[in-house]
């Protein structure tokens, strides 16, 4: 995946593999895409999903629109197929179990949060995490690309790893009651996430 990523990243240049790629997804899913007339059809493939990410994509072209929307593009290509490409279907979908064909979390640690290992075959690695139940992917992010950061990581899991600001407040409130729950530590991780800080809740909010 670090070719796909520099491709998606290169707003300089049009990576002629990546191109051939989504055009061949589409007429995997019944559409009659013209080599010469790709960027087009690309388009009509976004107003199916995002409105704005078509016009941007209309007015800068797909060589300079914002990576993420063509990561959404590509993501929503990949999923169509499952529902509209019928060779597909009959030699995949059809034949094997939908919990069989999900990617499984490498394992969680003690506050709850899930963790995504993916490696390719040259070795490239990438580790996400995410809070549990995260419908909107607000909490996804890339903890480790490298094997020097993914050791830090394993050790600073093994030692206890670092506890919220969150629950150090709860623990200091009182030391005779029940230790938070794990929904409530969701939603204090959620709500940290959203305000971007890492500063303790002040005494009011308490």
């Amino acid at each position: 995946f670090g070719e796909l990523q520099k491709a998606l990243e290169d707003t300089t240049r049009l990576n002629p593999d990546l191109i051939l790629m989504q055009i061949k997804l589409m007429r995997k899913i019944g559409k009659s895409v013209h080599s010469e007339k790709w960027e087009r059809y690309l388009v009509k493939m976004c107003r199916q999903f995002s409105q704005m990410a078509a016009w941007e994509m209309e007015q800068g072209g797909y060589q300079g629109v914002d990576p993420n929307i063509k990561l959404k593009l590509l993501k929503y290509l990949c999923e169509r197929q499952f529902d509209d490409n019928l060779k597909f279907r009959a030699d995949v979908v059809n034949k094997e179990e939908a919990d069989a064909m999900r990617e499984k979390p490498l394992g969680r640690d003690k506050n709850g949060m899930l963790y995504w290992y993916m490696q390719d075959v040259d070795t490239n690695l990438h580790l996400y995490r995410e809070e549990q139940d995260d419908q909107y992917n607000s909490t996804w992010q890339v903890v480790c690309r490298t094997r020097d950061e993914l050791e830090g990581l394993i050790a600073e899991l093994e030692g206890g790893g670092k506890t919220p600001p969150e629950q150090e407040e709860d623990d200091d409130k009182s030391s005779s009651t029940d230790q938070p729950s794990l929904a409530d530590e969701d939603k204090e991780n959620k709500e940290a996430v959203q305000t971007n800080t890492d500063t303790k809740p002040s005494k009011e909010e308490a």
